[in-house]
């Protein structure tokens, strides 16, 4: 699932954990977090993936920035 990009300047940690657990909880299918931000416009911080992570249907993150510093501090 992409990050929603439509409300950009709305899209902060809070609103990005509560989309991703929501999709979790309705969806029968585990979730996979797509990050693409120099697409979408939305980069989550380290802390959003960190909170999404402890969501049980919530499997894993395509992370597709290219940033590899950015990569790490994600896995750390």
């Amino acid at each position: 699932m992409l990050t929603p990009a439509y409300y950009k300047s709305k899209m902060d940690t809070p609103a990005l954990v509560r989309h991703f657990c929501s999709l979790g909880d309705k969806l029968k299918r585990p979730v996979m977090i797509y990050n693409i931000p120099q697409f979408t416009g939305i980069k989550m911080l380290p802390e959003a993936f960190k909170q999404v992570a402890r969501h049980s249907n919530v499997v894993g993150v395509k992370e597709s920035s290219g940033d590899f510093a950015y990569i790490r501090s994600i896995i750390a």
